[in-house]
């Protein structure tokens, strides 16, 4: 591939450029443009999206480059429809789930008995309560899990 000439090179590259090309081919033709100084709009977009450019340092013209061609308008439009998107969201959250805040009488069956509010909180609370000591046992164990392998590994290393 040594010795084209701008037309063959420009061929090659718009080739490239459509992905009509073999691995083999692509690796040849990167090979010449490193090696070569003939410059065009295509064999720069080639570089560039080879990304030989950087290694060749050459400052690849505006052409080569990619542009986002969508108008300024259209942007706007879409950042605007996606603020809008969030707002809608969150009301529409805020909404559903607002109430939070708010108290509401909890009924609570176990074993066909209906429980009244202060003993079905008494028993969420005892659950969360061993739920959390249970977490802690965990982590602790955990902990010293990791200081043991720690210990070990040092002691391997030294």
């Amino acid at each position: 591939m040594e010795n084209l000439t701008l037309q063959e090179l420009e061929q090659l590259s718009q080739a490239y450029v459509d992905c009509h090309l073999s691995r083999l081919q692509e690796r040849e033709l990167e090979l010449v443009l490193i090696s070569t100084p003939i410059s065009s709009p295509v064999i720069n977009e080639a570089r560039a999206l080879m990304d030989i450019a950087m290694q060749m340092d050459v400052n690849v013209s505006e052409d080569a480059c990619r542009k986002n061609t969508r108008p300024r308008i259209l942007k706007y439009t879409g950042i605007v429809a996606a603020i809008a998107v969030i707002v809608v969201c969150g009301i529409a959250l805020l909404h559903t789930y607002g109430h939070l805040g708010k108290t509401h009488d909890v009924y609570v069956c176990v074993d066909g008995e209906v429980l009244s509010g202060h003993i079905a909180q008494s028993i969420v609370s005892e659950t969360e309560e061993e739920s959390m000591a249970m977490f802690r046992a965990i982590i602790e164990d955990s902990e010293v899990e990791q200081y043991l392998s720690t210990q070990y590994m040092n002691s391997i290393i030294e």
